[in-house]
Order: C-alpha cells, then structure tokens, then sequence
C-alpha cells in the first residue's frame, strides 16, 4: 500500500505540476490578451483621434471659407451700393445739366430776339443817320454796347 500510495503521491504530483504548468500558461494568455486588448484600444483611441483631428480641421476649413464668402459678399454689396450711390450722383448731374442746356437754349432764344430787336433798331438808326451827326455818333455808341453785350453773352 505503501508503493500505491507513493505512486498516488506522484501521480498527484505529476497532476499537480501539470495543473501548475496550464495555470502559468493561463495567466501568460491572459496577460497577452489584456496586452492585446490595451493594444487595441489604444489603437481605436488613436483612430478616434485622427479622425476627430481631420473633422476639426475640415470645419475650420470650412468656416474659414464661410468667413470669407461673407467678406465677398460684403464687399460686393459695398460696391453695388457705390455703384448705385455714382450713378444717383451722375442722374443728378444730369439733370442739372439738362436744365443748365435749357437754360443755354432759353439764352439762346432770347438772344436771337434780341439780336433781331437790335438789327431793327440798327437799321433805323441808319435811316435816321442822315438827320443828324450827333444822333449818327449815338447810334454808334449804342451799336457798340450792344456789340460788347452780343460778345459777352456769346463769351459766356
């Protein structure tokens, strides 16, 4: 019995050390599989990571591009406005130099008026220049002035 137990003993031994040996083997895949996982999750984080990276600076491009359509816009609308703001400052000059041309045209009329007015009174004064030669030097003067006005007026 002595020899049974002994070869018990080993035998129990020999489980023993085999349980031992799978136990080690064990842990070792376990701490290769924790090791595996940290891995793995250090690898998804990293992903993560880049990928909130590239959208971060995507929206940065894009508000970038925003901002700068705005000032486009802004600035487009600036120079509408100036546009908008010459061409009223051009009506206005416009109008004023129609009215000025009206104005010229009026002059114009009356100064044709005049000139006719002035020759009647040219060609009576002719006619009354054989009456006498003070009223021939006045129709002179008279002609003169009005020489002087017709050249002012034709200077203006």
């Amino acid at each position: 019995m002595k020899a049974e137990k002994e070869a018990n003993l080993r035998k129990f031994a020999a489980e023993k050390a085999e349980a031992e040996r799978k136990i080690k083997q064990l842990e070792s895949e376990a701490v290769a599989m924790r090791a595996k996982a940290r891995q793995e999750e250090y690898n998804r984080v990293q992903e993560e990571t880049t990928r909130l990276e590239e959208t971060e600076a995507w929206i940065a491009k894009q508000n970038d591009l925003m901002k700068r359509k705005h000032a486009a816009r802004i600035a487009e609308e600036n120079r509408i406005k100036d546009a908008q703001e010459r061409f009223a400052l051009r009506q206005v000059q416009l109008k004023s130099l129609k009215e000025e041309a009206i104005r010229l045209s009026e002059t114009e009329a009356w100064l044709a008026e005049e000139n006719k007015l002035v020759e009647r009174r040219h060609a009576e004064r002719i006619a009354r220049e054989k009456e006498s030669k003070e009223e021939n030097r006045r129709v002179a003067i008279g002609n003169q002035e009005l020489e002087n006005i017709i050249d002012e007026v034709d200077s203006i």
